[in-house]
């Protein structure tokens, strides 16, 4: 199964919002999925918010799944992203808040 993380990213510092989807990234993959890390994709364009959310969304929608980080509720993106996998029918998997 090929997975896409989801998460907060906006006004997080870099190396914690890394951190925590490179976790989930190591997590995922020691349980044998296949794994989007948006964080880790190629953005040739203007680097604008909606220029990223587009580009993720291309990839999500090649995805089987979503996994949801625990703090998905307070990203704009990861909203989206979440009706996004839902509209298109794919597996949700949510990250247990105890768990970063």
């Amino acid at each position: 199964m090929l997975i896409y993380i989801a998460g907060k990213v906006t006004d997080l510092p870099e190396h914690i919002y890394k951190t925590k989807f490179d976790n989930a990234e190591h997590g995922l993959l020691l349980l044998k999925f296949k794994v989007v890390n948006p964080l880790k994709l190629p953005h040739n364009h203007d680097k604008s918010w909606k220029e990223y959310l587009r580009e993720d969304l291309k990839a999500l929608k090649k995805c089987d799944g979503a996994f949801m980080l625990y703090n998905w509720k307070d990203s704009r993106g990861a909203l989206i992203e979440h009706w996004f996998a839902k509209r298109y029918n794919k597996t949700i998997i949510y990250q247990p808040n105890y768990i970063s």
